[in-house]
């Protein structure tokens, strides 16, 4: 009976504060903040980045091959409207330095060159070739 009371007593007692000796007393543990997220979603790979990026290469493969279709057909204009589209979204999907950057200054050099604008051909053809030097 008596054992029940000296819990009861200790229960309520004040906790004892850390001593000198204590790591709790020399360096409190650090506190998360609840309102933190653990990942940026929009960078570094996050959910809607990577749907953002997986759009963007989608359409940059739709504009590609709509370009060849329309230099195939004659519709030079058009081609290269559609590759200038093409070449900034792949500039953004894969840096200005990528073999798939390289494939569309080969397409602009080809368009450029049938629009008969051949220093601007040449200028495509020159980026073409070292991007393709610098990444096989």
């Amino acid at each position: 009976m008596g054992s029940g009371f000296s819990k009861k007593k200790k229960a309520d007692e004040p906790a004892a504060l850390p001593s000198a000796d204590t790591p709790a007393a020399t360096s409190p543990a650090p506190q998360k903040s609840l309102a933190e997220p653990k990942s940026n979603p929009t960078r570094g790979g996050g959910v809607k980045n990577e749907k953002a990026a997986a759009t963007k290469l989608s359409k940059a493969e739709q504009l590609e091959s709509s370009s060849d279709e329309f230099l195939k057909n004659k519709r030079v204009d058009k081609a290269l409207s559609t590759l200038l589209e093409c070449l900034s979204l792949r500039q953004e999907l894969h840096g200005a330095h990528h073999s798939h950057v390289g494939d569309i200054y080969l397409k602009l050099g080809v368009v450029y060159s049938e629009l008969g604008r051949f220093s601007d051909a040449r200028q495509k053809f020159v980026q073409c070739l070292a991007i393709k030097e610098d990444t096989h």
